[in-house]
């Protein structure tokens, strides 16, 4: 978390993301016996780090496998409005309480442990995503899914729909969806962690 503040810490790059999101949901299905499901996905590009992108994403969901038994739900949805991008990740778990849904992204934050399905990790996964997303200059936030599940959302600034970015592109300047996906779980530390080679960072945080 030490270097989300340095200016290395993003590579933004224009991202696919219908591509790209097809391509996560794979890597989320990989991660626990859960119904991993995805709503429609917008046409167009979002200017952001890919691999920094998939690491919040992926944090996200292990949060929700974390909290969810086997066969549990687990949504993702994307959606676009006025140059900006939404990330939706909810699931049938137990929730998030209310005085809690602030204090989930604070660093080191373990509530009643009772409530966790599984242990382990340094509570820092959800931690790593509010750095990821301020870094891009979006907000995130913890409120309650439909049925009382949990639901953490996300806002990212730059994007352009495919209409708008039109044919004066570069066709080769869109990211890779695959490599994101790659390059993210082989960063130092995990796919949930920001610092140097050997720091693994723990995604269960409620």
């Amino acid at each position: 978390l030490a270097h989300a503040d340095e200016p290395a810490f993003l590579y933004p790059r224009q991202v696919d993301l219908v591509p790209y999101v097809a391509e996560l949901v794979d890597a989320f299905r990989a991660l626990g016996d859960r119904r991993i499901e995805c709503g429609g996905i917008p046409d167009g590009y979002l200017t952001a780090d890919p691999q920094r992108l998939t690491q919040a994403l992926m944090n996200v969901v292990r949060n929700s496998v974390a909290h969810t038994g086997p066969g549990g739900r687990i949504r993702l949805l994307v959606s676009a409005m006025a140059g900006t991008v939404t990330f939706t990740i909810d699931d049938d778990g137990p929730g998030i309480p209310v005085q809690e849904r602030e204090r989930v992204f604070e660093r080191f934050h373990r509530p009643d442990p009772s409530r966790s399905r599984s242990s382990g990790g340094a509570g820092l996964g959800l931690a790593i995503v509010r750095a990821i997303v301020d870094a891009h200059g979006g907000r995130v936030w913890a409120e309650a899914a439909e049925g009382g599940g949990a639901c953490i959302r996300f806002t990212l600034p730059g994007f352009r729909s495919a209409v708008e970015s039109g044919s004066a592109d570069d066709p080769g300047s869109a990211d890779d969806p695959g490599s994101a996906v790659d390059s993210a779980r082989e960063r130092p530390g995990g796919a949930d962690g920001l610092g140097p080679p050997g720091r693994a960072a723990g995604a269960a945080t409620r």
